[in-house]
């Protein structure tokens, strides 16, 4: 979302594939990326600020994940996320602050339960949505077994 708000107040026709082949220097793990592609990210995130902010905040997302002991260090540390991103200029951080905030039990529970979560399940839905939003449209319930 911020990509698109920043790419239309440029003041030239940017061509709008930038933002989308740079996407994978912003989605990816930095540890992962290369010598080139960590030159590249550097230099997006010198001029495009707010993509800057929301990259540092999804960094430190996925260091409470990876340095969080128990629940209440990463209760401790989401709020810190929290009150950090409420204080930025990025309305889509804040938004997701408010998000993080009101589903903080949930959130925690990953560490409670010693990393239990119910992703393979989502994951299973998904598939069943997709499968019967393909299949609509099909008479025979026989075609959607």
């Amino acid at each position: 979302m911020i990509h698109y708000r920043r790419w239309c107040y440029l003041p030239h026709p940017q061509p709008q594939p930038f933002c989308h082949l740079s996407a994978w220097h912003r989605q990816g793990r930095k540890e992962d990326l290369s010598a080139d592609a960590q030159i590249v990210l550097n230099n997006m995130r010198n001029e495009f600020h707010e993509l800057s902010e929301a990259y540092m905040f999804k960094e430190t997302l996925r260091g409470i994940y990876r340095e969080a002991k128990d629940e209440y260090d990463a209760g401790f540390a989401f709020g810190n996320w929290c009150n950090m991103a409420n204080l930025t200029n990025v309305d889509e951080l804040k938004t997701m602050a408010r998000t993080i905030t009101k589903r903080l039990k949930g959130l925690v529970t990953f560490w409670k339960y010693d990393g239990i979560s119910n992703s393979h399940m989502e994951g299973f839905n998904n598939k069943l949505k997709l499968l019967s939003r393909k299949a609509f449209g099909f008479r025979d319930k026989e075609y959607f077994k």
